[in-house]
């Protein structure tokens, strides 16, 4: 196979991280670090992480374990290529970035897991009216529905409700209506507003049919993505278990879950202001997130790369040097599984990738197999992780 098609068969893959560590000479490991971009590009036209190698190198859906000498130190680098599922990556002796690699051989996995009962992630909500009724969403598919003289126009796609209009009258007084989404699902929805809503998996959203007050505030339990209508004389509220995010109008995400230590906002456009319980307020510029812990008071602010925090609306799973355990805590509610460790320090292994988030559990598992020596137990929808044993 010439090193072009390759490529492009390797393009179409999922791609995935580099793993560092360092090993002693005694061949003790040591605590492992983050996760590295180490002399990495990406295939044109692709997401995929990939190592660019000489031609003479053969691809197979596995992992190289590369040695780097250097200053009587051992460093063990593996790097994961993304290729077509019938190959190894073969490298003997071969010089990059002025450094010598020897390749040696991944153990062959022969643990068989059962995934069928690990469905992947689809457009799933429970529609609670004022009166206490409820809709699935599912089971009904396409249907409009009127409430109060607004009509509610259901979809695959998500819940519409009718635009608000000057003087319409319809409703005189605010009228809430809840969208729950379970694990394992996701849905979005616009407001009466215009403002849109993209809600990610164990969430709920308490929202007014029509905003016929001062302020338009709405109730999050979970995660979502907000573009708020712009409406100068009316902000936009999203109030949380620990804190408020004030609005005009502009494009955010909220991740508000209880199993989290934080909540965290993430400004994509335009500018908010977070208010914590402590009563501590803070504005966000572009570009920055803000972790607010409710059980210290305390704030952090910084600058991130936002698709890190959004790309799920966007049907992407995408994070840089996050650990074991929130990608995990991610996946959980994404496929409704349970997650247990055979140990505390696999939690803290740290990862960088970009993936497709509608992929089946199990090709985001043995990714993480074969990039970190670790292996996942599947019992039902229970997923355990242990390290994985050296081959004799």
């Amino acid at each position: 196979m010439r090193w072009e098609e390759i490529q492009e068969r390797a393009a179409r893959m999922v791609g995935f991280l580099v793993k560092k560590e360092r090993i002693g000479l005694d061949g003790s490991i040591e605590k492992p670090g983050k996760e590295e971009l180490y002399g990495l590009e990406k295939f044109k036209d692709s997401n995929i992480i990939y190592e660019n190698l000489s031609q003479r190198e053969q691809y197979d859906y596995r992992i190289a374990f590369l040695k780097l000498n250097r200053r009587n130190a051992v460093r063990k680098v593996l790097r994961y290529s993304a290729a077509a599922a019938s190959a190894a990556i073969f490298i003997g002796g071969i010089l990059f970035a002025g450094y010598e690699y020897v390749w040696s051989p991944l153990a062959n996995d022969t643990s068989v897991a059962d995934y069928s009962n690990i469905k992947p992630i689809e457009k799933r909500a429970r529609l609670i009216l004022a009166d206490g009724m409820e809709v699935d969403i599912k089971a009904v598919g396409e249907a409009v529905v009127e409430q109060n003289g607004k009509k509610i126009v259901i979809g695959a796609q998500g819940v519409n409700y009718e635009v608000d209009s000057q003087g319409s009258g319809i409703v005189t007084k605010n009228i809430y209506n809840s969208l729950e989404i379970p694990r394992g699902g996701e849905y979005s929805l616009t407001l009466a507003d215009g403002t849109r809503v993209w809600m990610n998996a164990d969430s709920k959203l308490k929202y007014p049919i029509s905003f016929v007050e001062d302020r338009r505030v709405v109730y999050l339990e979970g995660e979502a993505y907000f573009e708020v209508a712009k409406n100068a004389s009316k902000p936009f509220i999203v109030s949380t278990l620990s804190g408020d995010i004030t609005v005009l109008g502009t494009h955010f995400n909220v991740k508000s879950y209880s199993d989290e230590s934080a909540i965290y906002t993430t400004l994509v456009e335009g500018s908010v202001s977070f208010k914590g319980s402590a009563g501590k307020e803070t504005i966000l510029s572009p570009g920055e997130q803000l972790a607010f812990y409710p059980a210290k008071g305390v704030q952090e602010l910084k600058q991130v790369n936002v698709n890190n925090y959004v790309g799920w609306k966007n049907n992407l799973f995408q994070f840089e040097e996050l650990s074991l355990e929130d990608i995990m805590k991610t996946l959980a509610r994404w496929y409704d599984v349970t997650v247990s460790y055979e140990n505390e320090e696999l939690k803290q292994l740290v990862f960088s990738g970009n993936l497709d988030k509608y992929n089946n559990i199990e090709s985001f598992l043995k990714l993480f197999e074969v990039g970190a020596k670790i292996e996942f137990k599947v019992d039902n929808r229970h997923i355990h992780i242990k390290p994985k044993r050296r081959e004799s």
